[in-house]
């Protein structure tokens, strides 16, 4: 991680953009705290894609309560919930890749995976 002063990414605006396109954070800072973050589009893309798995578990994890009462983090059931989560992981870089990576398009795509695993989500 990068830190600097917004006049310094003036003055050197292409090497701290190399620097973010490269998998450095890059920081701003900035009077009264209002600072921005630099980061490469490879990256913000995985920040999104963990995020929209993330609110689909919970999607998941809300409308089926019992999910949640796990509390043996080694039982066979958190297991199964991991690969699930992975799956999805999987399955969502893959959307990413062949270019559906509407809302609709990955809510449709999660509909059949569980359907295909014969849960309703």
């Amino acid at each position: 991680m990068l830190v600097t002063r917004a006049a310094d990414l003036r003055k050197n605006q292409k090497e701290y953009l190399d620097k973010a396109y490269n998998g450095n954070t890059v920081i701003i800072s900035r009077p009264q705290n209002k600072n921005v973050v630099i980061i490469s589009e490879a990256e913000y893309n995985k920040i999104q894609l963990h995020l929209r798995i993330f609110n689909y578990a919970t999607k998941l994890f809300k409308e089926k309560p019992g999910l949640m009462e796990m509390t043996d983090f080694t039982s066979e059931k958190d297991l199964a919930m991991l690969r699930l989560l992975m799956e999805l992981e999987e399955r969502y870089q893959s959307a990413e890749k062949e270019g559906w990576v509407s809302e609709e398009d990955m809510e449709q795509e999660m509909k059949r995976f569980f359907s295909d695993l014969k849960i309703n989500a």
